[in-house]
């Protein structure tokens, strides 16, 4: 037998509840155990049957804990330590003992996760302020430590969190840290309870069935709207506008964007959004924004393009981001900048910003029809979403593209055409039985005129049916009146 199978049939026979025995009619509870090669007798110091037992299971299951301690690295040796002194302490007094508080969880799971500290700052805040939120729930029910978080629990606060009227993002977003913290916590040994916001007990949010807001695209008349009313606010913006409009980039790609990233007819960056992954964009550089490096080229200063404009960023990411939804409120007006307040939706969720531009570009791309390799390549993406809305956007752009050109061929009126009739006269077969009753009356050249064919043709026909004319007939030449009459008769019999 394989010496893994022996140890783990020896660990249950060990495991099992040893065999309890009084001394004296109401002395203690004993039970024996090998102790060091030697027979002991274990006190359980009660006459109580019941806390005997509890006591004696204790013991074992400490006992067979012991023995994965010299098998464990050494940092398991104080969790089994704590596994095992937990246990006893269970069994004896039928009480849970918990070890992780709630208010504690979240400061643990940041020193387990070296990730944390390479994320944003604004993504640390997140982080926090939605594991606050999920701890004052906890609080509100008097619920104080991790372990006593089950799946009923985890589903309930999802119901909760749903009925806030959030939106499917930022739903999924809060039960994934949660996900991420418990199953952090379980892994370093924290915690033996499992992960119960997983995604089999809580099921995520898909943002098809909850009427998600997504930008507009802008239309040429509105761009060029936009770019005068940025030009209020200096060159910085105005050129701001025309290099969001011209290349797709996101607003901080666009702010931030440095002269070493310009590489000949391209702009090569890699998106602020997206640099964990390392993809990169490669923009073709328009006529509008070459004049703009131009310009800018001749008095350079600084590693970055648009240099004041990159200052008050990097100061103030929230004063840059104010001015151009300032810009989009005044020319397109607050109640079309904005989408009306949904079920699962904020008030203000902007349909039309900074971002339009990319969404613009991306539709022009596929205008153009584009294919999606070049357009990936072009934008930067690298999510499989991203891949499938451009798809959709070719799928439009393709029918509205049938639509016009249908609508443009009908118009033309070289194509207005008067369709004649085809008076072609059905060809009629002679057949076997009414070439027999034909030839009894006509001859083979009146029989010929009525199928408009040769005598010799019906001699032919004649042999191919085996039919044998007994007398010869001479008939008179038939009128058209008369032909076209035999000929309904010959029909309405075939």
């Amino acid at each position: 037998m394989p010496e893994k199978v022996r140890s783990s049939r020896k660990s249950l026979r060990r495991a099992r509840l040893p065999k309890l025995f009084q001394r004296g009619s109401s002395g203690h509870y004993y039970f024996r155990r090998r102790v060091d090669g030697k027979d002991k007798w274990i006190n359980t110091q009660t006459s109580d049957i019941n806390e005997a037992k509890r006591l004696a299971k204790a013991y074992v299951e400490a006992e067979a804990n012991a023995e994965g301690i010299t098998r464990s690295s050494e940092p398991d040796i104080k969790n089994l330590a704590d596994n095992i002194s937990r246990t006893i302490i269970e069994e004896v007094t039928g009480k849970k003992v918990y070890s992780l508080k709630l208010s504690d969880a979240f400061d643990k799971w940041t020193a387990l996760a070296p990730e944390y500290s390479d994320i944003s700052k604004r993504s640390r805040d997140f982080c926090r302020t939605s594991f606050q939120r999920f701890h004052n729930w906890c609080e509100e029910r008097s619920i104080e430590y991790c372990e006593q978080i089950d799946n009923e629990l985890a589903i309930s606060y999802a119901s909760n969190l749903w009925e806030g009227g959030i939106t499917s993002k930022t739903f999924n977003e809060h039960i994934r840290l949660l996900s991420r913290l418990f199953i952090r916590l379980e892994t370093a040994g924290v915690l033996s309870r499992g992960n119960p916001f997983s995604k089999e007990i809580v099921q995520r949010k898909g943002n098809k069935k909850h009427n998600t807001v997504g930008h507009e695209a802008i239309e040429r008349p509105q761009v060029e709207a936009l770019i005068s009313r940025a030009a209020v606010y200096g060159t910085d913006y105005r050129d701001l506008f025309i290099i969001g409009s011209q290349t797709g980039m996101r607003l901080k790609d666009a702010v931030l964007l440095r002269w070493d990233q310009i590489d000949g007819d391209f702009i090569q960056i890699m998106p602020h959004k997206t640099k964990r992954s390392g993809s990169k964009a490669r923009i073709p550089i328009t006529a509008a924004v070459s004049a703009i490096l131009e310009t800018r080229a001749r008095d350079r200063k600084s590693d970055f393009v648009l240099l004041g404009l990159a200052d008050d960023y990097i100061r103030s990411p929230e004063s840059v981001t104010c001015k151009t939804k300032r810009v989009f409120e005044n020319v397109l007006g607050k109640d079309n900048t904005y989408a009306e307040l949904g079920s699962h939706r904020k008030n203000k969720t902007c349909v039309y910003s900074f971002h339009s531009f990319r969404t613009t570009y991306m539709s022009l791309l596929a205008r153009q029809d584009v294919s999606i390799r070049d357009a990936m390549r072009i934008m930067g993406w690298e999510s499989v979403e991203m891949i499938r809305i451009y798809e959709r956007e070719l799928e439009k752009s393709r029918k509205n593209a049938d639509e016009r050109t249908l609508k443009i061929v009908r118009n033309i009126e070289e194509f207005g055409i008067t369709v004649p009739d085809c008076n072609i006269k059905e060809k009629l077969v002679p057949t076997k039985d009414a070439l027999a009753s034909l030839i009894i009356r006509y001859s083979n050249i009146a029989v010929g005129q009525i199928y408009g064919i040769s005598e010799a043709a019906i001699r032919k026909w004649l042999r191919k049916f085996d039919i044998t004319r007994r007398k010869r007939i001479e008939s008179p030449a038939f009128t058209a009146a008369e032909i076209a009459a035999l000929r309904n008769t010959l029909k309405n019999i075939a």
